[in-house]
């Protein structure tokens, strides 16, 4: 039997230069969910909500919320799960109208745990209902039951459970076992998280309790030899017309700045060769169904963003389709915790 595979998209511009939503959006979702049409499968989405709030408050992009509210419409009404994503820094975000697109002059508040405790009680309990109140009109009991945190910069948990809590969500899935980003804006450190396909927890994400209120549901990682890694990066440039993702605008690294040595020896480490289940970028099949096949996991959580996506994640998510795996929302576990 196949690996049921948790397909789970990040709903976001980018946030060096912004690009647009037409193409970081737009059409990649439209291509994605076109496919999913085809194959079966069903994905949850994480909305960035903070992003849907800047674009309700000014009358210039009250057409591209528009479209945008209509295709979270269309993907509810597909079957797919939507959920809370949040980047605070659009807090601070200014609209630059020459150059049409959204300029980032601080990321102060990178991760939402810098803001007072109200403001972050208000911003996940409002950012929660907006996509409730968006998905109640095509599912009328429709519940947001799922947090990522941007950046996967959920540390400390104890700051927002509360506020997690009274929205109505009881699963986070921000946690990357084994995984270390030291970056300008991403502080992240769950080296000392084993991997699991998903476990319950209370107030502190590092203490697994049998009865906890929480459900964490990781995004799981696997181990790539330097060979690997050689072959990846050796395909990717003789494919390069298949690994053009759909996004015009520039990421941030979630890695702060090195010198060559520096990045050889990271290279070269075990951090460096844990990977990330993901489907963005050039998307080597072979090697993700050889991992998948490996992994010692109930069922696999995998991580993409619409803005990053080419058309080998397209050939590889109809693939997977295509050689049996199960391509489920989160109401794969929401069926098992009930």
């Amino acid at each position: 039997m196949k690996k049921p595979c948790l397909l789970t998209f990040d709903y976001e511009l980018f946030f060096k230069e912004s690009g647009t939503p037409q193409a970081c959006l737009l059409a990649p979702t439209y291509d994605l969910l076109t496919l999913l049409d085809k194959t079966g499968g069903k994905v949850t989405f994480f909305i960035d909500a903070l992003y849907l709030r800047r674009l309700q408050e000014a009358r210039e992009h009250a057409e591209t919320y528009a479209w945008i509210e209509s295709q979270i419409k269309t993907m509810v009404e597909k079957g797919h799960r939507i959920e809370l994503h949040l980047h605070p820094h659009w807090l601070d975000a200014t609209w630059n109208t020459s150059k049409e697109s959204w300029d980032f002059p601080s990321y102060e508040h990178y991760a939402i745990q810098t803001l007072p405790q109200d403001k972050i009680r208000k911003i996940i309990y409002d950012c929660t209902e907006l996509l409730n109140g968006i998905a109640r009109t095509v599912q009328y009991d429709y519940q947001v039951k799922a947090y990522r945190a941007g950046g996967w910069c959920v540390d400390p948990f104890e700051k927002i459970a509360t506020a997690l809590l009274n929205a109505g969500i009881m699963v986070d899935s921000s946690v990357i076992p084994g995984f270390i980003m030291s970056g300008t804006t991403h502080h992240a450190d769950y080296s000392d998280i084993n991997p699991t396909a998903f476990y319950r927890f209370d107030h502190d994400l590092r203490d697994a309790a049998p009865n906890g209120q929480f459900i964490e549901i990781p995004v799981n990682c696997y181990k790539e030899t330097v060979k690997n890694k050689l072959t990846n990066v050796l395909s990717r440039n003789i494919h390069r017309l298949s690994s053009r993702p759909y996004g015009d605008g520039l990421g941030l690294s979630i890695i702060a700045r090195r010198t060559i040595l520096g990045k050889l020896y990271s290279f070269l480490t075990r951090q460096a060769n844990l990977q990330l289940y993901s489907l963005d970028g050039y998307v080597n099949f072979q090697s993700l169904r050889k991992n998948l096949d490996n992994s010692l996991l109930d069922f696999i959580t995998i991580v993409a963003h619409p803005k990053s996506l080419t058309k080998s994640s397209l050939r590889a998510i109809e693939l997977l389709g295509k050689k049996g795996y199960k391509l489920h929302s989160f109401e794969y576990i929401y069926d098992k915790r009930d």
